[in-house]
């Protein structure tokens, strides 16, 4: 304890030493972390301690006998000054990844139960270290000093093994299951990838998969200036009951929370058709990274971006609209075409109409759904590669669609101008605004199409 003088009115300060007290790490591990949540902090490190042009695995074992978790990786390991930084409290020089608190392994370990082990190995290195952090032992010593083992064993795997012992509350075979499918769905853009593999009890986590009748990507830069990406969908289902539709939230490539109904503004089951994924890698979250700090500029800014983007789609993509029958539709001449890839937002509205158009033949709808597609590819070939295409058959082939396409818009846009019923009918639905911009669009398209192939020698 120093002193310092403070010449006014005679007052002395004194500095004191704030060290906590050891039963800190006991009462972090009273947050309330569910064991998802307590688990998926030792996966964070896993993935964040991949080793380049090597996929990571991560494996990990429930044992009810003695009442403990594993969690095993073959990652690049730690040194020994690593180690000890792991059960060092908010000790982190990470950035950008998804351990960057400092606080999730230590505070989930004693969360889960009263003791947690760290071995440890690194490639170029013959030495295992092992940490042990035993809460009880470790409050009744009332000192910050932790044992730390080191072994010599030149053979033995590279990577890092978390043990958590004396579990409080092991999961049923019932909650090992659940907590699969969940791993599944929070680290589902590491697994697509092949990057990462993760093994729950012998059983590897695989993607959930949904059919949807559109995917479409989002760029949206908000009020605070952030590049907002991600991806729209509209599922074949509507799940309202299990309100599993709205919008998986990421952070660096993790799931933060899933089914949020960001933008909606109010949750009904006429929504219930969409979903899809936001990056929000510049949104702060909590410690225990299951929830975004709702309160702050940028996730509010995400929230007005989102709901001015879905505010004029709504009335398109609500069950009211999309009918079971029209959507049987979509997944017939989806299964039918060759075509895998799904359509874009600018292309389903194009199969909206059509489906709403009784004399749109299976035909004009193909050929009118391709354009859009067409240009951009038009669009972004560069002018070495034009050079070489196969010219007549690839140009003839554009120029029957563009042809068709722009036949088909004429005769319908002429209907409207000449029929009082049909333009009644058009003028009335509530999407009519956004049909018509989809023609307009496409003649447009059409046009610059034109233009393109023109300009090709």
């Amino acid at each position: 304890m120093g002193l310092l003088n403070n010449k006014k009115g005679g007052i002395k300060t004194e500095m004191c030493q704030v060290i906590p007290d050891t039963r800190i790490y006991g009462r972090l591990g009273q947050v309330g972390y569910r064991l998802n949540d307590a688990i998926s902090e030792l996966v964070d490190n896993s993935i964040d301690a991949r080793r380049t042009n090597k996929k990571l695995t991560i494996n990990i074992k429930f044992d009810n006998y003695d009442s403990s978790i594993r969690v095993v990786d073959n990652g690049k390991g730690m040194s020994k000054k690593e180690a000890i930084n792991a059960v060092t409290l908010a000790k982190s020089d990470k950035q950008n990844q998804l351990g960057f608190f400092g606080l999730g392994m230590k505070t989930a370990g004693m969360a889960v139960g009263d003791s947690l082990t760290i071995k440890t190995k690194q490639e170029d290195s013959d030495k295992i270290y092992s940490v042990i952090l035993d809460r009880k032992e470790f409050e009744q010593r009332n000192n910050w000093e932790i044992p730390l083992d080191v072994e010599v064993d030149p053979i033995h795997e590279v990577g890092t093994t978390i043990i958590i012992e004396e579990v409080k509350k092991m999961p049923t075979n019932m909650g090992i299951s659940n907590l699969r499918k969940n791993f599944s769905k929070r680290y589902s853009s590491f697994i697509k990838s092949g990057d990462v593999e993760i093994i729950v009890n012998g059983r590897t986590c695989s993607p959930l998969k949904k059919d949807h009748i559109m995917e479409s990507p989002i760029d949206i830069t908000t009020k605070t200036g952030h590049k907002l990406t991600g991806v729209l969908r509209l599922q074949t289902e509507r799940f309202q009951k299990k309100l599993e539709y709205g919008f998986d939230l990421f952070k660096n490539g993790r799931i933060i929370t899933s089914h949020d109904k960001i933008g909606f503004e109010g949750v009904h089951g006429e929504k219930a058709l969409i979903c899809g994924e936001l990056n929000l890698d510049f949104c702060p979250v909590n410690f225990s990274k299951n929830q975004f700090l709702e309160s702050t500029d940028e996730f509010r800014a995400v929230e007005l971006a989102i709901r001015d983007y879905l505010k004029p789609l709504i009335p398109l993509f609500t069950t009211k609209y999309l009918q079971k029958e029209k959507i049987d539709k979509i997944l017939k001449r989806q299964k039918e075409s060759e075509n895998s890839i799904l359509p874009d937002l600018e292309e389903f509205k194009v199969v909206l109409h059509n489906l709403d158009n009784e004399e749109t033949s299976e035909e004009e709808l193909m050929t009118n759904c391709a354009i859009p597609r067409l240009v951009q590819a038009v669009a972004e070939t560069s002018e070495e590669t034009k050079a070489s295409l196969p010219k007549h058959a690839i140009l003839s082939s554009h120029i029957e669609m563009s042809v068709s396409s722009l036949d088909k818009i004429n005769r319908v846009l002429k209907e409207l101008a000449e029929n009082k019923e049909h333009f009644s009918r058009f003028k009335h639905n509530p999407d009519a605004k956004l049909q018509l911009e989809v023609f307009t669009g496409t003649l447009e398209d059409s046009v610059k199409l034109a233009n393109s192939i023109l300009e090709m020698d």
